[in-house]
């Protein structure tokens, strides 16, 4: 039996039975859905079969009737014998959850690249466009080592006298204003307030949610983090950094802050520190940042992105 509902609408079995749905992404977590949910009311739907353990978080965007399922959803791609009858199944059952101005389903599952091949096995649509992503991944099994440069940073850091601390995320109202002050001054967007506070209301049992601050007082720099624990894997979600006039050049108190972030993640019990995007292009806009993120190591995991729209 297949269920579609809004998050508030699910009982606690329901629940249960979609957080237990291995290999989730975040954006496919019942937290993520109530986090949207609390944005735009009435806007999500969880579609899923719990016998089969497959389905996916349904999404409304801002364009009215167009749908769209981010990360997902989680079918039994592989299978040639299940994924066409769950793909036609979970697909009908959108279009009558959204049925009141239903015009459009966009489907956007992340498969590891390198299995698209078997993946498309069968499939009763064809791809619309794809898109690539990818991702730098630290394993925490491994006793973490900086190289010559991300040291030199670190011990200059530690000697200037930065201070870091982790807690557990209690109230986003500060980190959410630092955030977004510093997302006003580079030109991107963050999701507002009530999207943190959500998240936060909503996290457990899946997430655990952790911020991470570090602070050089005398230079005048601060940098703080949100981190995400989810199973075995830790998400870098959100950073920010305000630097003062007396703040020199060589300091970072950015690498102190994922340094600290990263032992926060061993020491839950993570197993995988995920930093949340990479780029390997060099006139990519964010090409700083992944050159930033690359100092810790780890390894780049590409990801093939097929959007398949049910029209």
């Amino acid at each position: 039996m297949w269920i579609a509902k809004p998050p508030g609408a699910l009982s606690e079995a329901e629940r249960a039975a979609w957080i237990g749905v291995p290999g989730k992404p975040l954006a496919q977590t019942l937290a993520w859905a109530e986090a949207a949910e609390a944005l735009r009311p009435g806007a999500v739907q969880i579609i899923f079969s719990p016998d089969e353990g497959v389905g996916g978080v349904v999404i409304a965007p801002a364009r009215e009737g167009e749908f769209e399922c981010i990360n997902g959803p989680l079918l039994q791609w592989r299978d040639p014998g299940q994924a066409p009858r769950q793909l036609a199944t979970f697909a009908v059952a959108a279009a009558k959850a959204c049925a009141k101005n239903f015009r459009s389903l966009a489907l956007r599952p992340r498969w590891r690249e390198g299995e698209r091949a078997t993946q498309e096995v069968g499939l009763p649509v064809q791809a619309r466009a794809w898109q690539h992503a990818q991702t730098l991944e630290l394993d925490l099994r491994q006793e973490f080592l900086p190289g010559p440069r991300l040291g030199r940073t670190l011990r200059r850091a530690a000697e200037a006298g930065t201070q870091a601390s982790s807690r557990e995320l209690k109230d986003p109202a500060s980190f959410h204003a630092h955030m977004d002050a510093f997302a006003r001054r580079k030109g991107f967007a963050v999701p507002p307030a009530a999207w943190f506070h959500a998240l936060l209301a909503h996290a457990a049992p899946e997430l655990k949610l952790f911020e991470v601050e570090t602070r050089n007082e005398t230079l005048d720099a601060r940098a703080g983090l949100l981190i995400a624990i989810h199973g075995t894997q830790a998400h870098y979600l959100f950073g920010w950094e305000e630097r003062g006039l007396k703040a020199p050049a060589w300091l970072s108190v950015s690498a102190p802050a994922q340094l600290t972030a990263i032992e926060l993640a061993r020491a839950q019990g993570a197993v995988i520190y995920d930093f949340n995007g990479f780029s390997t292009g060099t006139n990519d806009p964010y090409a700083g940042v992944a050159a930033f993120k690359a100092q810790f190591g780890g390894k780049i995991v590409s990801y093939e992105v097929p959007e398949f729209v049910i029209a």
